[in-house]
């Protein structure tokens, strides 16, 4: 008989779950996908009832009387003052964004392979940074010696 254990080893935990696992709102990872979507839906909003007026005539047809056509304006004329605001608040939250990309771009330094020592150059040698899912870490591969690491974004 052998020295060695009879136990099997430990089976290792699937990585592929726990990047599954949501902690953060689907919005902090892409911050400019809902204030774009909202200003994109806003302004067919506001293109179909105002400039061209096809939501009127989808919804009233042709023919109409002068009264049905004033409370279809003044009805929908609410809905434009809402949409105009919620657009306005989006525009606000893309602006924000924007700037806080900029800021993080500016202050970032360049990344230095903790294995060969080489420094990322923006323009000649970039490394590959990839987020990790629902986190504020990113995977960073190194392009001469292929060291990957774990580092803050």
């Amino acid at each position: 008989m052998s020295n060695q254990s009879t136990t099997e080893p430990t089976p290792r935990k699937d990585e592929e779950s726990d990047n599954n696992r949501e902690y953060r709102y689907y919005l902090e990872d892409h911050p400019f996908l809902g204030p774009v979507v909202t200003l994109l839906l806003g302004g067919l909003c506001l293109y179909s009832t105002i400039f061209s007026n096809i939501a009127r005539d989808l919804l009233l047809g042709g023919g109409v009387d002068s009264t049905l056509v004033f409370n279809f304006n003044r009805a929908t004329g609410w809905i434009i003052a809402f949409i105009v605001g919620i657009m306005f608040i989006s525009f606000i939250f893309l602006l924000i964004n924007i700037a806080e990309a900029s800021a993080r771009k500016i202050r970032r330094r360049p990344t230095v392979c903790p294995s060969c020592g080489i420094t990322e150059v923006p323009r000649s040698l970039q490394f590959n940074h990839v987020p990790v899912k629902s986190t504020d870490w990113e995977v960073i591969t190194c392009p001469r010696c292929e060291h990957t690491w774990h580092a803050k974004r």
